[in-house]
């Protein structure tokens, strides 16, 4: 499947109808990784992380990352994390955490 229909099935405007897709996808990554590019798995990852922001879809990218096995490949682990570091990021009503200055690193 083509990045651009990827997109499309977890774009923002479909998120509500497609969030069941995220765990499908996030199992493919490992193939997705033995037969793709290199830069593959992580643009994977980006479009189907990028167009949610629900508690659910970042309880579902933890319970996915928990469940893997002790062999799953560190990498894949990482790029997941990388690729989920904003839907992490939001508070349960969507809006961005914000860091309080006191706390940013100058």
């Amino acid at each position: 499947m083509g990045a651009g229909r990827l997109r499309y099935l977890h774009h923002p405007l479909h998120a509500p109808a497609s969030q069941v897709l995220v765990e499908p996808s996030l199992e493919l990554l490992q193939e997705i990784q033995q037969t793709g590019d290199i830069f593959f798995p992580k643009g994977w990852l980006d479009v189907t992380l990028g167009g949610y922001n629900s508690p659910e879809v970042a309880a579902t990218v933890r319970e996915f990352l928990r469940s893997r096995p002790d062999d799953y490949p560190l990498r894949l682990k990482m790029l997941t994390l990388q690729s989920a570091d904003e839907l992490f990021s939001r508070r349960r009503d969507g809006a961005p955490v914000s860091i309080p200055a006191s706390r940013k690193v100058a």
